[in-house]
């Protein structure tokens, strides 16, 4: 639950592949994506902390007593994937300039991950920090940093050989290409990146082309906004939750939905999720849904409608 409270989706994603290597249990999964809110929680804390703090206390309650019922219920090892999943073939042979040219890459990434890092924190709480570097040196250095190390990251993705390929997915290929902490971390970070890539490209798409617009979804029937917002969170991904709470700033939806969103949202920690243990993220998110329809329509009939 600590891990999912984090701003940004870097804690659940860790505890994703955590899970999928043994070391966290199934309820340890549910309780993380319940407290996660993803990108949306730098939005939130900026704008209203004092409400951020207080979304984040009752998801992480929620999330523990989630976590501690679903593991009593199923037991800790419930849907984790088996290592037979895992290609095992043998590594195959490079040669010196295979090796050359992947620590060359390896050296590039970090370079590129400093500077990044740095402007991925300053763009997350709503710093124009575009605007910023272009009045320095005449461009949108930031946006062109973002592409070229959201490439690499493919690219190197791409190209991995088949066991630092799934690395990630399981103890047994590691064990048979040994790699450093660091590089494991470059291989982790490019298999998760490539997926959020790809899925957030394909969800971009397919509004596009549906014309389908989110804030017009929530012009419905008070009584049904905090449901609308639950089934918001089920989309993958932090754009459509970063809306959600945009659309809560503005005033255009009440707190109710905000809290339920939060709850349900499993942000970019998703795509990974999907990718390495379909089954087990599909089972989490229901889950999920169950504290957050509690949440959201308490909230709602309690404080929002004055009915209780």
């Amino acid at each position: 639950a600590l891990l999912g409270a984090f701003p940004g989706c870097g804690g659940a994603i860790i505890a994703v592949t955590q899970y999928t290597r043994g070391y966290l249990s199934f309820g340890a999964v549910v309780a993380t994506l319940i407290a996660t809110m993803g990108d949306a929680m730098f939005l939130l804390l900026a704008s209203e902390p004092k409400t951020a703090l207080g979304v984040l206390a009752i998801s992480m309650a929620f999330g523990m007593l989630a976590g501690f019922v679903v593991d009593r219920l199923h037991g800790k090892d419930f849907l984790r994937p088996g290592i037979d999943h895992v290609r095992s073939s043998e590594p195959a042979t490079k040669g010196a300039g295979s090796e050359a040219r992947a620590r060359g890459a390896d050296i590039l990434w970090l370079s590129l991950m400093v500077p990044g890092a740095v402007i991925g924190v300053l763009a997350a709480f709503q710093y124009a920090v575009d605007d910023l570097l272009a009045s320095i040196m005449g461009f949108q250095a930031a946006h062109w940093l973002g592409v070229a190390g959201a490439m690499l990251a493919l690219a190197m993705w791409a190209n991995a050989g088949e066991s630092r390929a799934t690395c990630s997915l399981g103890e047994t290929a590691c064990q048979q290409n040994p790699r450093s902490t660091m590089q494991k971390v470059i291989d982790t970070t490019n298999f998760v990146t490539s997926w959020v890539v790809f899925s957030f490209v394909g969800y971009e798409l397919l509004i596009a082309a549906g014309g389908i617009d989110l804030a017009k979804v929530f012009a419905v029937w008070a009584p049904l906004v905090p449901a609308m917002a639950v089934l918001v969170g089920f989309i993958p991904g932090c754009g459509p939750q970063i809306l959600v709470t945009s659309l809560y700033l503005s005033g255009s939806v009440p707190l109710s939905a905000q809290l339920g969103n939060a709850i349900a949202n499993d942000g970019d920690a998703l795509f990974p999720a999907l990718a390495v243990a379909p089954k087990a993220a599909m089972v989490a998110t229901v889950y999920s849904a169950v504290p957050a329809v509690i949440v959201a329509y308490g909230w709602y009939w309690w404080v929002e409608a004055g009915v209780v």
